[in-house]
């Protein structure tokens, strides 16, 4: 198996205080749980080994094994569940239960975690919990084991498979918006409210959700490409929760489809001030050549919204945008709203300008044309990656 070391490398064992200077598999019962970040350090230089049981030293006095004192050995690793079918961009918690020289059977995240493809299945550990992530369609096989390499004691295989499910199309689409608005920014209380605008989509016989995941720049998923919303929390900061996901998952589960929707064109409000420096960037700050204008030079048609200027750098920011989310998330298609200008004297740009120059003819022509080549590099990404994806837009 390739393995491709997924996780910081946490001590634990039975109990809490700290176990500087063991290895993962023979920590003191009472060792704590160090933060994540804690670099992984080789198990040749890590005290006992993983492998070596009689090196454990607890007292045989009896009672509950989890609670002596001493130290412990892993003598056994199990994963469960061993089959696991998830979808893109969907995830499952992993259960690892670490068996002790003493007898003492724990949960535990103390280990390093392998995947057969980590373009298919991918693993994320923390403290309280291990999740595999599906990434793209296809299978891997995950592995668990006390040292690096699949070495020490190694736990059975989680045969992991990605696959989308499948959603037959609507015969006829009524179509309901979840707009950002919608759903409170909590995670507990934004996952029930999207699922209870579900609910009631389905009760009232709606079969297609538009679930706005992009609003002025930013993105109510996970991205590399743009900001996250923040969920109140501030632009780029982490929320806590994937709408996205939650969405998607519960419409499937309704036997509803789902529609990633994003604003094309809107860039910023200006009542939300300074674009903040994020990572990744937002798309205006990093390169605000990119704004929207009039022929005065005016960057707001109604004193509040900026827009985006469809020049050639931003279409293909824009379908790179698209191309992640129908790559990293099985959606049924792509909404786009406001994909337009936000006036007639609109949009300059220097690279719109020096085109326009150029090509001549009426800035009216010239300027829808650059809305139709941004919706075309959109739409040609979609095909390239699923033909049966589909491509709607409000226009106004």
């Amino acid at each position: 198996m390739r393995a491709l070391l997924l996780a910081a490398f946490l001590l634990a064992a039975c109990e809490g205080a700290d176990a500087a200077g063991s290895d993962a598999s023979a920590l003191p019962e009472d060792a704590a749980l160090a933060d994540a970040s804690t670099p992984p350090r080789d198990a040749a230089s890590a005290g006992l080994d993983a492998g070596r049981p009689e090196d454990a030293s607890a007292s045989e006095d009896g009672g509950d094994p989890c609670s002596r004192p001493g130290v412990q050995t892993i003598v056994a690793l199990a994963a469960s569940p061993a089959l696991v079918k998830i979808a893109r961009g969907a995830q499952i918690d992993l259960t690892l239960l670490a068996t002790f020289s003493s007898g003492c059977v724990k949960e535990v995240t103390s280990v390093y975690l392998a995947s057969s493809d980590p373009a298919v299945a991918a693993v994320d550990v923390s403290a309280l919990a291990v999740v595999v992530r599906g990434l793209a369609n296809g299978s891997a096989i995950l592995q668990a084991s006390t040292q690096q390499g699949g070495q020490g004691v190694v736990s059975n295989d989680v045969a992991v498979t990605v696959e989308d499910p499948t959603t037959p199309p609507p015969t006829e689409t009524r179509a309901l918006w979840i707009t950002r608005f919608a759903y409170r920014e909590d995670p507990t209380d934004g996952a029930a409210d999207i699922r209870g605008i579900i609910d009631r989509a389905k009760a009232a016989h709606f079969n297609t959700l538009f679930l706005q995941v992009r609003g002025a720049g930013d993105a109510y998923y996970q991205s590399t490409l743009e900001p996250s919303w923040g969920g109140g929390k501030g632009l780029g900061e982490d929320p806590g929760w994937d709408p996205l996901r939650v969405g998607l998952e519960y419409a499937h589960q309704q036997g509803m489809q789902l529609h990633a929707y994003l604003n094309a064109m809107s860039g910023w409000t200006k009542s939300a001030g300074a674009i903040p420096d994020t990572t990744p960037p937002h798309v205006l700050r990093a390169h605000p050549e990119l704004t929207c204008r009039d022929s005065a030079g005016s960057d707001s048609a109604d004193g509040e919204y900026i827009y985006l200027a469809a020049d050639p750098a931003y279409r293909a920011h824009l379908a790179d945008v698209v191309e992640d989310v129908i790559t990293h998330y099985a959606v049924d298609g792509i909404h786009l709203d406001r994909i337009r200008t936000p006036g007639p004297d609109y949009c300059h740009s220097p690279a719109l300008d020096l085109a326009f120059q150029q090509e001549g003819g009426s800035w009216a022509d010239f300027s829808r044309r650059q809305i139709d080549e941004t919706v075309k590099a959109i739409h040609e990404r979609m095909l390239a990656r699923d033909p049966q994806l589909v491509l709607s837009a409000a226009v106004w």
